[in-house]
């Protein structure tokens, strides 16, 4: 049997406002647990939090449970503290601690073959370090008929949660 996989992207907040970090998070698990009703969901990128408690401040240990909650919520595990995670300890370079996440559904965790936080490196321009992973899967290709193409630029940052099913359900 075939499952669709879903790859979310974000970026939380990084400013003091935790009632703005909470409304993101809280934004982000309607959409994350839309698509896990449909398929395996990867989620990653700057969540300006820490998963494993090490946060200092009242805001910090705000954003860390808050944070925490929503992944045990939605049962997702983040790969970074998985015995396959490789390279640094840390994915802010700035204070050496992890803010940048991958997490995934326990039921594919199977299907994760590498994971490693890269070292800095001369070109790099950002004070967050990469992250990889490696992900074994079987994918099918579309015929040309099948594939959409789309001449317009869609303002992602004005759409409803109804404009992205609407999008996918075109795809």
């Amino acid at each position: 049997m075939q499952v669709p996989l879903y790859i979310i992207a974000s970026y939380l907040p990084a400013d003091n406002d935790i009632g703005s970090y909470r409304e993101t998070i809280s934004e982000l698990e309607t959409y994350v647990t839309h698509y896990s009703t449909l398929g395996h969901v990867i989620l990653g990128g700057d969540f300006n939090a820490q998963i494993q408690n090490r946060a200092t401040g009242s805001l910090s240990i705000s954003k860390s449970r808050a944070l925490c909650e929503f992944t045990k919520n939605l049962s997702l595990l983040p790969v970074n503290y998985t015995p396959l995670a490789e390279g640094a300890a840390y994915s802010f370079t700035l204070h050496e601690n992890m803010l940048d996440y991958i997490s995934i559904n326990e039921d594919i965790l199977q299907n994760i073959t590498k994971f490693k936080i890269l070292e800095e490196s001369e070109i790099q321009t950002s004070d967050h370090l990469p992250l990889i992973m490696s992900l074994v899967s079987t994918c099918n290709s579309k015929t040309n008929e099948q594939n959409h193409t789309y001449s317009h630029v869609t303002a992602w940052h004005k759409a409803t949660y109804q404009h992205t099913l609407a999008y996918q359900n075109r795809l």
